[in-house]
């Protein structure tokens, strides 16, 4: 289904967030590492999401907050303007850092059982 009808629309500065920055948000007050905002689409599930991460400063190290292992894929655009992908396995409640110029498109599904 097209992901526009996912019925969760959150950023990651909220507890229920399935993809959180581990230092804070870049611009709140004392936060200087880590992402500017983080904006999440998941499915009615729980299990899977979409999200745009931007803005802020490196390092980004981010925390997989669904209740499983998840599959990753970081999304981004090369120089040449075409598309490359980076895939990750991370365990539930495990971070993983990313690294971008203006952001990330990240997608994540919890691994088939």
């Amino acid at each position: 289904p097209d992901v526009m009808e996912w019925p969760v629309l959150t950023h990651g500065g909220r507890d229920d967030a399935p993809l959180r920055s581990t230092t804070g948000y870049f611009g709140d007050v004392g936060v200087e590492r880590g992402p500017a905002r983080i904006n999440i689409t998941a499915h009615a599930s729980g299990r899977k999401y979409v999200a745009v991460v931007s803005g802020g400063r490196a390092p980004r190290e981010l925390r997989n907050h669904l209740p499983c292992t998840a599959d990753i894929t970081l999304v981004h655009a090369q120089p040449d303007e075409t598309i490359a992908q980076q895939r990750l396995t991370i365990g539930a409640g495990e971070t993983f850092s990313i690294d971008y110029r203006v952001g990330r498109l990240v997608l994540s599904q919890c691994q088939s059982q």
